[in-house]
C-alpha cells in the first residue's frame, strides 16, 4: 500500500485536492493507496523531529 503525505501548514483546499487526485491515480493503476494528513499548521518533518526528541538520550 502507498501512503501519500498532506503538508498540514499548506493551504488545506489546494492540498487536499492534490491528494485525492494522486489517490485516484494510484487507483486506476490498481495499487492501493491511502492519504494521511499532518496535523494543521504542522508538516511530517515536524512531527518527526519531536519524536525524535523524545528518544534523544541527553
Amino acid at each position: 500500500m502507498t501512503v501519500i503525505l498532506g503538508d498540514g501548514d499548506s493551504d488545506p483546499f489546494v492540498t487536499r485536492a492534490r491528494l485525492e487526485c494522486a489517490r485516484r491515480r494510484f487507483e486506476r493503476a490498481g495499487r492501493r493507496c491511502a492519504v494521511a494528513m499532518a496535523p494543521p499548521g504542522a508538516d511530517f518533518n515536524d512531527l518527526a523531529r519531536k519524536a525524535a526528541e523524545r528518544w534523544t538520550i541527553p
